[in-house]
């Protein structure tokens, strides 16, 4: 049982999309490249932090959405007899755990160069508007089963924040370190993310039913 578990943790991990983590990781080295990092303030992180760190989310989380589509992995998946939602749950932390390095990268290259800013406030919120992102086109994936519907989505939600500047969602901004403090009500929108999560999974372990 324990080799089995082995196994198809190893075969799930294997089946993480390749292209969205090459474009993760390059984007936020690229992000050198474009801006000057050393002794960077608290306004300046957020600012990048929120507007293009946190696109990791849409990079990197609608993708798992689909990788059951692929009809020769859809068979292997659905023939096992553990649910499918284990599999699922296995690409989501994993991608997830990613991310949170990436954006924790982010915010140690910034240290290292001198920058001097609340680090757990930098990470933590980036953190939380990238799941957000992240989860929002996850779920229209799982249910529309329409990739570029998914991230039409992502970045339809991240384009409405970006213009609109919170006038709309108030408390639930999703760039709400923009404001220079921290909201407690973003906890809501790492909350809402987790709810995104929950409703796709549960389409996931119902569907069988149908197949």
């Amino acid at each position: 049982m324990k080799d089995l578990n082995k196994g198809m943790l190893i075969y799930n991990l294997k089946l993480i999309p390749k292209a969205s983590l090459f474009i993760s990781i390059l984007m936020v080295f690229g992000i050198q490249a474009i801006f000057s990092l050393k002794m960077a303030d608290f306004s300046m992180m957020a600012k990048i932090g929120e507007f293009i760190v946190s696109i990791l989310g849409i990079i990197l989380i609608p993708a798992v959405a689909f990788v059951d589509e692929n009809l020769d992995i859809k068979e292997v998946i659905y023939s096992k007899a553990v649910s499918p939602v284990v599999p699922s749950v296995i690409r989501l932390v994993f991608i997830i755990m990613i991310m949170f390095l990436e954006v924790l990268t982010f915010a140690k290259i910034a240290v290292l160069q001198g920058s001097r800013f609340d680090e757990f406030s930098i990470v933590t919120r980036v953190f939380i508007s990238a799941v957000f992102l992240g989860a929002s086109g996850y779920m229209i994936g799982i249910l529309s089963k329409n990739i570029a519907l998914s991230y039409l989505v992502s970045f339809g939600y991240y384009g409405f924040e970006f213009t609109t500047k919170g006038k709309y969602t108030k408390d639930l901004y999703l760039f709400s370190l923009q404001k220079g403090y921290f909201m407690v009500e973003k906890w809501f929108l790492l909350l809402i993310a987790v709810l995104f999560f929950v409703i796709s999974l549960i389409y996931i372990g119902n569907k069988r039913a149908f197949l």
